[in-house]
């Protein structure tokens, strides 16, 4: 299997994963939602067509009725819809944006509002936004803002009170009702109608309209967004840039994320995680369907540097990859030459659904759009920078304590920049360990429960040495565990300490020097990572005497063929600091 075929395999997994989460979360609140998913997934079993947008818009533009598929936690759902709503004013038909957001008894307060007869923080507070929706508003606020800005106005078409569960299909009936009575008091007005991308499947919304309306049923045009069948489809062919595909002659779809960075969103919003902005770019171009962060991360490598008093004027040397990238690696393997095994490692990091930064290459992959993710993957690219690494660490069990350094210093990097950020600690493991031990597990819980037992097996482990509790067994198991497992313990175990690290920081039992030390070692060398690793957890109330010996020495710059290095400096001269 290539890697590219691995990665397609990887991200399929995670979806699946990912959906499960959010079916398991919603099922309590929309017991039809399975039923409901079924009928809408079965239209995209047939055969697609890359087209361009001259055959969307002309499609549109006859169009009685465009239902636009959003997916409520994704930021460029929302931004989709002004794209094409942009052409259509520009041709001069008369549209209405019908939004699913609003319920139509609060039909009152969005006329006032468009009529600005309240402000915007009134009409949010009329509407109960916050409770009434949820979603973030600053996502929403775009398109409101310009079907105001080009005198379009706002339909709506809910039909909750937000007090009691309205089952999906009858929501459908009733919004059908209004979009029925909205195109029998204007009848030449393109009715643009805004809603969950599941509402949209024929079956659903539309069908009900059509039931409703007397005489010929109105010409429709159905507008999906990111569906994950068109995206392993295009996928397996390599065609996975394609910006928009059409699936009937009534049914397009819009590609402009990958299902991982989609389902992510949800998560990200479940757990209040800001994302990465992402620019408006021009989708319509086939050739330049992706995200661009790069500059979001280069100011993320700034803001750690800058906190961290180093010079990060030559801190620019990586690219930044996402998840649509699904030849990144082959790149890799083939340019840099990397062996299986250190190919074999990077897959598996990718399947735990991390973020890595891969030293080799200069490349921050980022399976996730979480800021807090990505801060991560910078302050690895500083480490990286400011640390000579001239060799992989020489046993398992230093490339063990290397490796929860560097999610420490991820950690840390990322409580620079969301400060509020904070890491599960000991007593979350406990209490899970408790709550899964003895009962029959599914594959997520029995990887959860296996990540708590490890963990607190080796807190049992830092007790008995720092309690100088000698000699203190090691758990030399750990050190052996398969790659997606010892990353997520790892990763459990240096973000506890990142966390604590940052904490001492702002204590005044860590300084500034001692931070920018860290971040200069070399944990790669042997026996250096576990040393440090227990003389931090023992005690981070006594000064790092020992950080200074542990360090490694501030060598010429190397080259790797095809990379610009950057010089090193030594942090705790003047030189090396601003």
């Amino acid at each position: 299997m290539t890697p590219r075929e691995e990665l397609i395999q990887i991200q399929r997994r995670l979806v699946g994963d990912l959906k499960r989460e959010i079916y398991d979360s919603l099922y309590g609140d929309c017991p039809n939602l399975l039923e409901y998913a079924g009928s809408y997934n079965k239209h995209f079993e047939g055969p697609i067509e890359a087209v361009s947008r001259t055959d969307l818009l002309d499609r549109v533009e006859v169009s009685d009725i465009v239902y636009h598929g959003d997916f409520h936690t994704l930021k460029r759902a929302q931004l989709s819809p002004i794209k094409i709503l942009r052409e259509l004013v520009g041709r001069g038909r008369p549209v209405c944006l019908a939004l699913e957001m609003f319920c139509a008894g609060d039909q009152i307060w969005l006329d006032r509002f468009q009529r600005m007869e309240i402000t915007e923080d009134e009409f949010l507070e009329a509407v109960r936004y916050e409770s009434a929706w949820g979603f973030d508003w600053k996502n929403y606020r775009n398109l409101v803002y310009f079907a105001l800005a080009n005198g379009i106005p706002l339909f709506a078409l809910d039909c909750r009170d937000f007090s009691d569960y309205v089952p999906l299909d009858i929501r459908d009936v009733y919004a059908a009702e209004r979009i029925v009575e909205r195109r029998r008091t204007h009848p030449d007005e393109l009715l643009y109608v805004f809603a969950g991308e599941l509402h949209i499947a024929p079956d659903h919304l539309p069908a009900a309209v059509d039931l409703m309306i007397d005489g010929p049923a109105p010409l429709r045009t159905i507008v999906y967004q990111n569906n994950e069948t068109v995206y392993w489809n295009l996928a397996e062919r390599g065609e996975q840039e394609a910006g928009l595909v059409r699936l009937a002659d009534d049914q397009f779809c819009l590609m402009n994320c990958t299902p991982l960075v989609v389902y992510q969103s949800y998560r990200n919003w479940a757990e209040r995680q800001e994302e990465l902005a992402q620019d408006d770019e021009d989708w319509w171009d086939e050739s330049s369907n992706s995200l661009d962060v790069s500059e979001q991360v280069h100011q993320l490598v700034e803001i750690i540097a800058e906190f961290l008093e180093v010079d990060a004027s030559m801190f620019d040397d990586f690219t930044v990859h996402l998840p649509h990238d699904l030849d990144c690696l082959e790149v890799v393997q083939d340019r840099f030459g990397l062996d299986e095994d250190r190919m074999a490692e990077l897959i598996a990091a990718i399947g735990t659904a991390k973020s890595l930064y891969i030293p080799e290459a200069r490349i921050i992959y980022l399976t996730n759009l979480s800021l807090n993710r990505a801060a991560e993957e910078a302050a690895r690219f500083v480490h990286d920078q400011v640390t000579l690494r001239s060799r992989p660490a020489p046993t398992p069990r230093d490339a063990f304590y290397a490796e929860i350094l560097r999610e420490a210093l991820g950690f840390f990097g990322s409580k620079i920049v969301n400060h509020k950020r904070a890491a599960r600690r000991e007593s979350h493991y406990r209490t899970l360990e408790s709550r899964l031990r003895g009962h029959p597990l599914g594959p997520d819980d029995a990887r959860r429960l296996a990540v708590a037992r490890h963990f607190l097996t080796h807190k049992r482990h830092e007790h008995e040495v720092t309690a100088a509790r000698l000699p203190a067994r090691r758990p030399g198991r750990l050190y052996k565990l398969p790659t997606a497992m010892r990353r997520s313990v790892t990763g459990a175990l240096g973000h506890l300490l990142g966390d604590e690290l940052y904490a001492s920081l702002f204590a005044g039992e860590l300084t500034k020097t001692e931070a920018r030390a860290l971040f200069a070692t070399d944990f790669d060398s042997p026996g250096v990572a576990e040393g440090l690793y227990f003389d931090l957890v023992a005690s981070r109330s006594e000064p790092f005497e020992a950080l200074e010996e542990r360090r490694s020495p501030m060598e010429d710059p190397v080259s790797r063929p095809g990379l610009r290095r950057t010089s090193r400096r030594n942090l705790d001269t003047p030189r090396g600091s601003r």
